[in-house]
């Protein structure tokens, strides 16, 4: 007999033509993941007695189930490494793993000494460095470790662990450069004049606000960076770096979006489309492309950008979408409303500003009214099914005389305890600007502005809206086997999607697995990087004469705590059918061609 285990992914947008589900990424808040799920039946191999676990065909994935790209650049083919310190996990690092490192697949944690809860790696300086206190030295050891840990990565993005990023910004900006030529790209930075200038005239990346290395131009490095490490032991870590590549012929290519201090520091203009030359200009500007990082943040910053980033929701069995709208973050938006005889300056995602003139007659003194960024979340869709979103941004403004917000009984919970605000309605479909009605219908633009109530003020605003995304774990992955390394073999699951999604197989691709006398199927399940939540799995199988035995696993009604650092956990399972020889008897069936379906449902619960 054959009893098959199938592992099918499920798109949760739209309707299906067939029952198959996915892995799916869990968040804090909870979800469903389906391990494999009762599906159409299989082939059954012939002359195989033992029974057998179907991976099944790569071609049959729904490719909606997975994760797109940006521009041909996918997050599987980036590798991140980040400086830190252990007096900083806590900190800026938990902010950071709770923020956009969730999005992330391989990262690597650098510091002085091992963190038992992180995949750290400890480094040493140099015999003869001079600046050991700095922490300057770390850069080349973390460098030549990352090009032996992901030789194939098309890119390495490395920063400090108070930078947070602006993950598919990143990527879309990257997809743009080949990763078969020399590129070193970032925020074009000098040495002060006043310190390494005297030494060394060169341009280089801030390391704060990250920089990207392709894959061709760190295998040339991997040659001279132990000189590098050894020989350069008086400059910032960054401006080390620089020189490095420098010696190869290599310069920097200048990037806009690299930003070194946090967007409060920057004077941000419409006009432009960013600048990347550092500290040469204080100047900022989203106005054509999108910011990528920033640098020097406290804990309540990072997790500001991350929220005002992100709208989610649930699925209507448990699964978590989310909307991305990194790619408008900062973009400038500017009315008049003659109802209101005010002007209108929204810089997306962090404030609203007021005028009592008009914009258009002379250069308005803008007051940051509202500042405190609050939430942005999906509220409705439109007829259309286009999403409609709310950003609530906060602060007490010169708008409202006196306050008033005590007085509102506000049927939205997420504006309690009531304070005066500033609610961008987001919508997706075009409009006229408010202070051209009969101007073209159009995206990019506000198209209303009035006083809901004498604590709030709604602007809305239309915008080309991200489309929305199933939301996975990056850091999953489920294999047939351990890999050898304290990690499972992702095989199964990859990234926490089928693993089918990263090929391109044939409909003949399959794998098995046997379950026989001596040995269970077993699944070995692990984590790149961060933490996970799981809960007992709910087994199903069917026909009704099958059965199955859940002989070792990890998994319990109160959730077990799944950490990176613990290597690949097993959840092994049996089964067996049989067959009746008269009524009321039954025996094992052995016989060729029985099959099996069974269905492994695990709920996730939290990750960080």
């Amino acid at each position: 007999m054959y009893c098959m285990l199938q592992l099918f992914s499920d798109s949760p947008y739209g309707m299906h033509s067939r029952r198959t589900n996915s892995l799916q990424q869990a968040d804090r808040f909870g979800s469903e993941a389906a391990l494999s799920q009762e599906s159409k039946p299989v082939q059954v191999l012939p002359q195989r007695r033992s029974p057998a676990l179907s991976i099944g065909d790569a071609a049959e994935v729904d490719m909606q189930n997975c994760e797109p790209r940006s521009q041909g650049l996918h997050v599987s083919e980036v590798a991140f490494g980040i400086l830190t310190s252990d007096r900083f996990v806590q900190t800026r690092l938990q902010s950071q793993r709770l923020t956009w490192l969730q999005q992330v697949r391989d990262v690597v944690f650098y510091s002085e000494s091992d963190i038992a809860s992180l995949p750290t790696v400890a480094l040493r300086p140099a015999k003869r460095e001079e600046l050991v206190g700095s922490g300057a030295w770390k850069n080349f050891p973390a460098l030549i470790d990352l090009h032996q840990r992901f030789p194939l990565h098309k890119w390495i993005y490395f920063s400090d662990d108070d930078t947070f990023v602006y993950l598919r910004n990143l990527l879309s900006r990257l997809g743009n450069y080949r990763e078969d030529r020399d590129y070193y790209i970032g925020l074009y930075w000098t040495p002060r004049v006043d310190m390494e200038w005297t030494e060394v005239q060169i341009a280089y990346a801030s390391g704060g606000a990250g920089y990207a290395i392709s894959r061709h131009l760190l295998r040339r490095m991997s040659t001279i960076m132990s000189d590098c490490h050894e020989k350069y032991t008086r400059w910032a870590g960054d401006i080390r770096v620089g020189k490095c590549i420098n010696d190869l012929g290599v310069q920097i290519t200048p990037e806009v979006g690299f930003h070194h201090e946090p967007h409060d520091k920057y004077q941000w203009d419409m006009a432009g489309g960013g600048y990347p030359y550092g500290h040469l200009t204080n100047v900022a500007s989203a106005s054509i492309t999108s910011p990528v990082s920033f640098h020097h943040l406290n804990v309540d910053q990072m997790h500001m950008y991350y929220r005002m980033q992100m709208a989610d929701e649930r699925g209507p069995h448990g699964e978590l979408y989310r909307y991305d709208l990194g790619g408008l973050i900062f973009k400038e938006y500017i009315c008049y409303s003659e109802r209101l005889r005010y002007s209108f300056r929204v810089l997306f995602g962090v404030s609203v500003e007021v005028a009592p003139i008009d914009y258009r007659v002379e250069g308005p003194n803008w007051r940051k009214d509202f500042v405190d960024p609050v939430y942005t979340r999906r509220v409705d869709f439109e007829g259309d099914g286009s999403p409609i979103f709310h950003m609530a941004i906060s602060k007490a403004p010169e708008i409202f005389n006196g306050d008033g917000c005590g007085l509102v009984d506000h049927a939205d919970p997420f504006r309690n305890p009531p304070r005066k605000s500033a609610v961008l309605v987001i919508q997706c479909i075009p409009c006229r600007k408010v202070d051209d009605p009969k101007g073209k219908s159009d995206v990019g633009h506000i198209c209303d502005v009035w006083k809901e109530d004498a604590c709030t003020l709604k602007i809305l605003l239309s915008v080309q809206c991200p489309r929305r995304q199933t939301v996975y774990a990056p850091m999953l992955d489920i294999g047939s086997s351990s890999d050898g390394l304290g990690r499972a073999s992702h095989d199964l699951i990859h990234m926490g999607v089928p693993a089918s999604c990263g090929k391109r197989a044939s409909k003949q691709h399959k794998m098995y697995l046997h379950n026989d006398a001596a040995s269970p199927a077993a699944f070995y399940i692990s984590l790149r990087h961060g933490e996970l939540l799981l809960l007992e799995p709910q087994i199903a199988i069917s026909p009704a004469r099958c059965f199955f035995t859940v002989e070792d696993s990890p998994l319990t009604s109160q959730g077990s705590f799944f950490r990176s650092v613990d290597g690949p956990r097993v959840l092994a399972i049996r089964c067996t059918c049989s067959m009746a020889v008269r009524p009321g008897h039954w025996q094992s069936d052995t016989a060729d061609g029985v099959v099996a379906n069974l269905t492994v449902t695990i709920s996730t619960r939290e990750f960080s």
